[in-house]
């Protein structure tokens, strides 16, 4: 499907439009919690709208339970705990911050059962390793340690799930450090599994083992000059109206 078909079949006219709405820029900031509280519904506009267009095998049934589970309810953990008065980044506001975080942590959530297919595994044999564990607020906070780790044949891979939905799909320095350190001290591989939602498609690569000279780095003024690099169109390798890919045909070498 052409991306501007999947963007209006989820009736989303114009590029421009998508990206407001995927931004939820379209909704006036009123600089407190209920603006947050705006932001999070637009997240469940999302998922409910972005549901009816990937492949059936991974649709969730009952949408609207999974966004009380993994959207209403963290939302009200990480409020009533006063975990998002943490959340800050580089003077964004911390509603924004927490929109974009929770809109990460619907995506794993949401895509759980595609990736628990490409892996041929089940969930007892998937661990979220993250330290953004909104279940714990003592210990919750934002790293750059993986999402999740799998055993694939004998050896235990991790996965860094990504989202874009802005058409801009990057991927930060600090992704790729960490996921060299993990593989030389503990001889993990790493892959991240990008969800371009503005496409409707995703890319896989593995972190730990890319070359230097591959990388094209470049500085993004909107991220206060963060380094990162743009992921190349053959990585994109399953469109997600599709049936979902196995791992052996993504060649990943794990």
């Amino acid at each position: 499907m052409h991306p501007k078909q999947y963007r209006q079949q989820m009736g989303l006219g114009s590029q421009r439009t998508a990206k407001e709405f995927f931004a939820a820029k379209d909704i006036e900031a009123t600089f407190d919690l209920g603006y947050a509280r705006r932001l999070n519904a637009r997240i469940g506009d999302v998922f409910r709208q972005l549901n009816g267009c990937v492949y059936q095998s991974i649709r969730h049934q009952e949408i609207d339970k999974f966004i009380n589970d993994h959207i209403n309810e963290p939302f009200n953990k990480i409020v009533d705990a006063n975990i998002w008065s943490r959340l800050n980044n580089n003077g964004r506001r911390a509603e924004e911050v927490l929109f974009s975080w929770m809109r990460g942590y619907a995506a794993i959530e949401y895509f759980a059962p595609a990736i628990l297919a490409i892996f041929q595994t089940d969930a007892r044999d998937i661990l979220r390793i993250g330290d953004d564990d909104w279940r714990n607020p003592a210990t919750f906070r934002r790293s750059a340690t993986a999402d999740l780790e799998v055993k694939v044949g004998e050896t235990d891979t991790r996965i860094e799930v990504q989202t874009g939905f802005q058409g801009e799909n990057d991927i930060k320095e600090h992704k790729v450090k960490q996921a060299k350190s993990v593989y030389e001290s503990k001889s993990l591989p790493t892959v991240c599994i990008h969800f371009d939602i503005f496409n409707g498609r995703a890319a896989f690569l593995r972190l730990d083992n890319l070359a230097d000279r591959d990388i094209a780095w470049v500085s993004r003024q909107q991220m206060e000059g963060t380094k990162v690099f743009k992921i190349a169109a053959q990585h994109f390798k399953w469109q997600i109206s599709d049936a979902v890919p196995l791992l052996s045909s993504l060649g990943l070498d794990l």
